[in-house]
């Protein structure tokens, strides 16, 4: 494999270790220091393995105590690679291969120079090598299928939303998914994916809201119109003495204040995934798409390059963590007012190939306020499902409270 950066191969492992152990301790046991050739990597490892031992776990705090000085700068760096990385097991696979490699090399230049490299002597080399570097996942495999019966009739831990008709077409949204939700400028994506945020922590789930466009202060204002029926412009200075005793026993409910994070001051995609993964949250909410940065640097058809990029991201976290990540995205404008499909997701194909599920906001009014259009009618159209149906779902806006109600 010529090119390949095997020190970035074995950083990678590290850091899925470190940053993942519930996922991949169990490769521990199929793993030895002697695989890695980098000293420091060898001890990270060593460290690693010592702290599964005793406790059957990978306690990263513990991990640092246990590694010398010099291997804590390198503990931190293969933790940051793991948000770019592709899956574990091939990472996992270069690094037995490169080992099985360098062991070959090295036992066929020892009976060299020692003269003794015959057809016999070579074929007992390449048989000792695939048995000492063979990794046997049949028992892991098994497992997968025997943890799959017993879970085969109890109830899916899913997202549901608590729009009846959404749920009822969805079944809930399935754990380590993303969703895309899309909509013209001004239809209410910001305000429908607040309102889904705002029904799951109020039925315990834990959920991080990014807003990359608007400040928490704005989001909050709109929340408060919805969950306490204040009018939204009275958020304009408005606000009397006996609404804000109403707003003051909302916001101080323990049950918002643990469930419900608003989150205005991060804007790459790197940062996020590496938030999800700490806080480990039930449902993260990201609007939008097209404003989301990251510092990875792209040429040519960049910025398609970049939402592609982003997506691919926030599904793999999504996967990882066993998330729902709610990813809102633009639509490309029309000067037709008619119902939007998948092909207008923005700057993207990546958001379409990536998302499990794909819902579609379409409200003509907001398009053209002059036609004569109702302002409250809106549609929602479920355009992929993965797992099951797809439909059409009719709506309601109220702007008035900032809220979507299912006709």
């Amino acid at each position: 494999m010529a090119g390949f950066d095997y020190y970035l191969n074995e950083q990678m492992i590290l850091g899925c270790l470190i940053m993942f152990p519930q996922r991949y301790a169990d490769k521990l046991s199929v793993l030895s220091a002697d695989l890695f050739d980098d000293e420091i990597h060898k001890e990270i490892f060593i460290s690693l393995a010592k702290v599964y031992r005793a406790s059957k776990t990978i306690d990263t705090a513990l991990v640092v105590a246990n590694a010398p000085t010099d291997c804590r700068e390198e503990i931190i760096n293969c933790s940051q690679l793991v948000f770019n990385t592709t899956p574990f097991d091939e990472h996992f696979k270069i690094l037995v291969e490169s080992a099985e490699k360098s062991y070959l090399n090295e036992q066929c230049q020892l009976a060299i120079l020692e003269n003794s490299l015959t057809h016999k002597k070579l074929a007992q080399i390449a048989d000792f090598a695939a048995q000492a570097f063979s990794v046997d996942e049949t028992k892991d495999r098994k497992s997968i299928y025997s943890e799959y019966i017993t879970q085969l009739n109890k109830p899916r831990d899913v997202m549901f939303t608590y729009y009846p008709k959404l749920d009822g077409t969805t079944r809930g949204l399935q754990r380590g998914t993303l969703s895309i939700i899309g909509a013209r400028p001004s239809v209410g994506k910001t305000t429908f994916a607040l309102n889904i945020a705002s029904n799951l922590a109020l039925h315990d789930k834990k959920v991080m809201f990014f807003t990359l466009e608007m400040t928490a202060k704005m989001i909050i204002d709109k929340l408060l119109s919805a969950e306490c029926k204040i009018p939204y412009s009275c958020f304009n200075g408005k606000i009397g003495e006996k609404d804000r005793v109403v707003i003051s026993n909302f916001l101080n409910n323990e049950v918002v204040q643990n469930n419900l994070e608003i989150i205005d001051d991060i804007a790459t995609v790197e940062a996020i995934c590496s938030n999800i993964t700490s806080r480990k949250p039930d449902v993260v909410v990201i609007d939008y798409a097209q404003i989301i940065q990251t510092m990875k640097k792209f040429s040519g058809d960049g910025k398609r390059a970049q939402i592609d990029y982003i997506s691919a991201e926030l599904k793999s976290i999504a996967k990882r963590t066993q998330c729902c990540v709610i990813l809102l995205s633009q639509l490309k404008r029309s000067d037709k007012i008619k119902p939007p499909t998948m092909a207008d997701l923005k700057e993207s194909g990546g958001l379409e190939q990536d998302g499990d599920y794909i819902l579609m906001l379409y409200r003509p009014y907001a398009q053209d306020k002059s036609a004569g259009y109702n302002p409250e009618e809106t549609t929602l159209m479920i355009e992929k499902n993965k797992f099951g149906e797809t439909g059409i779902i009719k709506m309601n806006f109220n702007g008035r409270y900032q809220t979507f109600a299912e006709c």
